[in-house]
């Protein structure tokens, strides 16, 4: 085995299984992720901010998050205190970042599936216009027509 294959150590694995996972809502590393992007923090910086060192916050990213909608109550206090416990991580700290991730979660989510203020100003102002008009807007359009064809302009009806 040359100097190239040598078999990756526990950590390094570790690291790129929490990487992978950064990008899967299943994993808590993608809750971290969208709050270290919003505060614009490294790896490093927010380990520290856990307390807890690189490794351990990539063993923590492998963890499941908390179920959606219970950031209060029993369960979310016993989830924290039970990771916080294991894995040596500063308990409200745990608990403050992973609240914020899951409010960034939600307020990302419901800029995808609410319009923006301006589009639905933009939809209101259509169709108002459509309620307002006499003629359907295909009709307003300038058609040219031709002589003969049965088809009068109003300006040729008008002066008669």
């Amino acid at each position: 085995m040359n100097e190239n294959q040598k078999p990756k150590s526990s950590p390094d694995l570790m690291r790129l299984a929490a990487q992978r996972g950064s990008s899967r809502p299943e994993f808590l590393g993608f809750l971290f992720n969208l709050y270290r992007q919003d505060k614009n923090l490294s790896t490093q910086e927010l380990a520290s901010q856990l307390g807890a060192t690189e490794d351990t916050l990539n063993f923590l990213s492998l963890c499941r998050p908390p179920a959606s909608g219970t950031e209060v109550g029993p369960s979310y206090k016993e989830y924290i205190q039970n990771i916080s416990r294991e894995l040596e991580v500063d308990q409200k700290k745990l608990s403050s970042i992973i609240r914020n991730a899951m409010n960034i979660r939600r307020l990302q989510e419901s800029q995808i599936t609410r319009p923006t203020a301006a589009a639905s100003q933009q939809a209101l102002a259509a169709r108002d216009r459509l309620e307002d008009a006499d003629v359907p807007i295909e009709a307003e359009q300038d058609i040219p027509v031709k002589e003969g064809d049965g088809i009068s302009n109003k300006s040729e009806d008008e002066s008669k």
